[in-house]
């Protein structure tokens, strides 16, 4: 798949640069009163791109599935944090005997 995709990437890479060239020899020809390219050069550059488009996201191994762990999830034993620690006021209530139940 790797070399594919760098088929794809260097065919799109060389359409870019010979349209370029094809711009610059055109331009020579005509003059440079002209503001738009040739439609030949607009179509090579469209599908150079496409193609370093293709390649480079068919490189790419993007949406694989990768297993995580559940023990991975937790924080280790030694780290604590402040909202780990559930100390209310009742406790201290219920040990001076002032708590009354509803």
């Amino acid at each position: 798949m790797k070399s594919l995709s760098h088929m794809f990437t260097l065919s799109g890479i060389i359409l870019t640069l010979h349209s370029a060239y094809s711009c610059l020899h055109y331009r020579e020809l005509v003059g440079s009163h002209t503001s738009q390219p040739p439609l030949d050069v607009v179509i090579e550059v469209s599908v150079g791109f496409v193609l370093c488009l293709i390649g480079r996201l068919s490189a790419v191994s993007f949406l694989e599935v990768q297993s995580t762990k559940s023990d991975t999830l937790f924080p280790p034993a030694y780290r604590t944090r402040d909202f780990d620690i559930y100390s209310t006021r009742l406790r201290f209530m219920v040990a001076q005997g002032g708590a009354k139940k509803s």
